[in-house]
């Protein structure tokens, strides 16, 4: 199994995704716009009716499903067994040429004499009306030629087959077969999105991966299947059908090998059972494919019998394919409960358990009519291999299959957990169906207004003129803008309601406020800051550094949450990521979407700080603190609003720590003074205390008698000298 890895994996991701959906949509589109006749043949057919002449070369029609209103009046009515010869212009005799037919009858022009009047017979114009004609209800019919057994007198005798011609009503798909397909189309794709969602977020999950590819495979391989008859005439709506059919049984079978995690064979021998596990369908479908173009090339050449033999070899050599590929398929179906049993059984996490525990039912009920499918597809009896081809009960029978393991999908991801969806969304159920509620009423609103315009717009049988086109144009633009409007608001609501307290800045910036009156300490401001973007986010790690002496050096402040290995004390930043951060702010980890040159130089960093985000903040012109975050629980990326998030709290940080900062220079001066005030203070008062001294020595000396001191030595040295000793500080 390839894990993927980088941006290029998401790419070859996104991109087969978005071929899948754009396919299914394609084919969709295709299908309800497509005519039809109701009548509906089979690719190959096994039973030619053995009293048929050799001469008439055609298919059988074995499922008409045509009402009086279907072909026109007084004309015959085909029936199921009877042979078409013939369609429009050209005759059919294969399936090919039926299809091609009713392919080019969507442009099919009308001719001159194709337009009837108004009460006109199509039953007395056979001999000069048109292969196609349209009455005047703007209704086209088709000319059809067919072969009918035709009962004798005598009931013995074998029927003889006669020709006739009739008018069919070109008419759209019926509506019981395209609501089908959509509903399953849109149930699969809910899950198709979590799918996306999940291999999005863990590209290296290989379950994740797994269980993406088996949504488009299924997405592909139902969509085209449910309308093979219409997909088959078309090479390249054909090429990803047959693909992903092939693939569907193999890749299912994969994904529950690996899930919850790998079980034999692949835990000994992957490589070469992933080989040939994936080459034996390949090679199939590849043959089958290269097959039924070269019938296809074969049924071109219509008249020449050779090319006919040629082509119906190659049609038996296609049924061979497909029966070896079903019973391929129904083994990799019973291999696939084995291992879910196997897998619930030895599993011991409880919610796995009940993961596999659902799934398994869902591939129990899902056993009977995928049985009876097989049974039907495998059988001898010409009948059944009709009903399942053609049979409505088929494709109900596989939309009941693939249902069951659809609710499967959606219990196990809303319920337990299945591809961690609680971890790849942290915006409510709720909110999501919402949102999806919102987006369909608006988009019913638009298509009631369109359908309402139409309607006013074709009244009449002419086309509408450039007044009634100018008037309802404008309508449509204002109704558009007011819907618009409408849904903006709505969804304003809905974010206001559901994101109130998603953030909470409020609490943050009391939490720095609080931190600037009591303490006013940068240290205590980061742990603040970090706490918060800790709390908010729900990071794995946090830790905050600030700027040291030098410009590219930044010691740790704090550090929140479990990181992966110690953090360092101290970080150097290389000039370029310095730079980067003052110039964008953050540094994303290639995890998180960011480019290889964008994360390189600082990435060292970010593996040493287990981070996946560098965000940095400036102070007085330069980059003065470094946040790193590491993680989310559920491997998100880091959005837009993150780092708005991160933008304002970064901003009252900064302006909190300039002014803890000028605080402290504040203090610091202060301090500074009052030890200079008071050391003057001190010199005052010991100038004071000598010369109080000198005075005392000046009041005694004089008042001795004048000739003790002339008996005396001087002493103005040793004063002078007690004096300096006093004022020596």
């Amino acid at each position: 199994m390839v894990r993927f890895r980088g941006l290029q994996s998401r790419q070859i991701l996104a991109t087969t995704g978005t071929l899948a959906i754009l396919y299914c949509i394609v084919v969709l589109t295709y299908v309800a716009t497509s005519p039809d006749l109701r009548i509906r043949c089979l690719l190959l057919d096994s039973t030619r009716p053995t009293d048929l002449p050799a001469s008439v070369q055609g298919v059988v029609m074995r499922k008409v499903e045509l009402a009086h209103d279907g072909v026109a009046p007084h004309l015959p009515i085909p029936s199921e067994g009877d042979i078409l010869t013939r369609l429009a212009e050209a005759p059919v005799h294969s399936f090919f040429d039926f299809s091609r037919q009713i392919s080019n009858l969507r442009r099919a022009p009308l001719k001159a004499n194709g337009q009837l009047p108004e009460g006109a017979d199509i039953a007395e114009l056979m001999d000069v009306a048109p292969e196609l004609i349209q009455d005047s209800s703007m209704v086209r019919w088709v000319r059809l030629e067919f072969y009918t057994p035709s009962q004798s007198a005598d009931s013995k005798a074998p029927p003889t087959w006669v020709r006739k011609e009739t008018y069919v009503q070109v008419q759209d798909i019926p509506t019981s077969d395209i609501v089908l397909s959509l509903v399953w189309f849109l149930l699969q794709l809910g899950v198709f999105a979590v799918s996306a969602l999940a291999v999005w977020r863990r590209q290296e999950d290989r379950s994740a991966v797994l269980f993406f590819g088996m949504c488009i495979v299924t997405l592909v391989a139902f969509v085209g299947g449910f309308h093979w008859w219409l997909v088959a005439g078309s090479l390249w709506l054909n090429i990803p059908f047959i693909i992903c059919g092939v693939l569907l049984p193999v890749v299912s079978l994969h994904f529950f090998l690996a899930y919850p995690r790998l079980r034999f064979p692949l835990t000994t021998h992957s490589r070469p059972t992933l080989w040939v596990g994936y080459t034996i369908p390949l090679a199939s479908g590849l043959l089958l494919l290269l097959v039924l173009e070269r019938a296809r090339w074969f049924s071109r050449f219509g008249d020449d019998d050779s090319a006919l033999e040629s082509m119906k070899s190659c049609l038996l050599l296609i049924r061979v394919l497909i029966d070896v590929f079903l019973a391929f398929a129904g083994a990799c179906f019973l291999a696939l409960l084995v291992v879910l049993a196997h897998s619930r059984r030895i599993t011991r996490h409880p919610i796995e358990k009940n993961q596999l525990e659902w799934l398994l039912w869902a591939g129990l009920l899902a056993t009977v009519p995928v049985g009876y499918t097989l049974v039907l597809a495998l059988s001898n009896n010409n009948d059944h291999r009709v009903e399942f081809a053609l049979g409505w009960t088929t494709r109900f029978s596989m939309f009941l299959a693939s249902l069951s393991f659809l609710c499967a999908y959606a219990v196990g991801i809303i319920r337990h957990k299945l591809m961690l969806i609680d971890e790849l969304v942290s915006r409510g159920l709720m909110f999501y169906l919402a949102r999806v509620l919102l987006a369909v009423g608006f988009g019913v609103a638009v298509s009631t207004v369109l359908l309402v315009l139409d309607r006013l717009a074709h009244q009449q049988d002419a086309a509408p003129g450039a007044q009634r086109i100018l008037t309802l144009g404008t309508i449509l633009v204002v109704t558009s803008l007011i819907l618009l409007w409408l849904r903006g608001r709505i969804q304003q609501m809905i974010d206001r309601r559901f994101f109130r307290e998603k953030y909470r800045l409020h609490t943050a910036m009391e939490r720095i406020n609080q931190a600037v009156v009591r303490v006013g300490d940068p240290q205590s401001l980061a742990d603040r800051m970090l706490g918060s973007c800790h709390d908010v986010f729900q990071v794995r790690s946090a830790s905050i550094y600030l700027l040291e002496q030098k410009p590219d050096t930044f010691r740790l402040a704090a550090v929140r949450g479990t990181p992966d290995r110690e953090v360092p004390l101290q970080v150097i930043l290389e000039p370029e990521s310095i730079e980067q951060l003052q110039t964008h702010a953050h540094i994303l980890g290639p995890r998180q979407g960011g480019s290889q040159a964008e994360s390189g130089p600082a990435w060292p960093v970010m593996q040493a700080l287990s981070a996946e985000l560098l965000y940095g903040l400036e102070l007085d012109g330069r980059l003065g603190v470094l946040v790193a975050l590491g993680s989310k629980p559920d491997e998100t990326t880091y959005t837009a609003e993150d780092l708005t998030f991160l933008g304002a709290l970064g901003q009252v940080t900064s302006v909190a720590l300039h002014s803890a900062r000028v605080h402290r220079d504040v203090t610091r001066l202060n301090d500074e003074l009052q030890d200079k005030v008071e050391t003057i203070a001190e010199q005052e008062r010991r100038i004071a205390v000598v010369e109080a001294q000198l005075s005392h020595a000046d009041d005694a000396a004089l008042s001795r008698p004048r000739d003790h001191f002339s008996n005396r030595p001087p002493t103005t040295s040793s004063t002078e000298n007690r004096s300096s000793a006093v004022l020596r500080p």
